[in-house]
């Protein structure tokens, strides 16, 4: 993902979960706690998005294996431990 829109994301995540809180704090009711959850769920997505999108492959034995990436940025497929009689094809659309 581009960092100047990852990083607009961040900041709008930031700030809708201050104002939930503060909306928590107010009126003490479950609404500010769904947007909380959320907001918090997207961070951490956002933070571990890299992990999310990597690919690894590793011992391989005897086997045939067709790995078929849509990704939209920069994901990294590793492929590791492949033994002999073992065939691996990666193709990114």
């Amino acid at each position: 993902m581009n960092k100047l829109v990852k990083t607009i994301i961040y900041i709008f995540n930031i700030i809708a979960l201050v104002i939930a809180i503060y909306w928590f704090i107010d009126e003490q009711s479950p609404e500010p706690l769904i947007v909380m959850i959320s907001q918090v769920s997207i961070l951490i997505t956002l933070i571990f998005e890299s992990k999310i999108s990597n690919i690894n492959i590793s011992k391989v034995s005897k086997s045939e294996i067709n790995v078929e990436d849509k990704s939209t940025d920069a994901s990294n497929i590793s492929i590791s431990k492949v033994k002999k009689g073992s065939k691996v094809n990666v193709k990114r659309s």
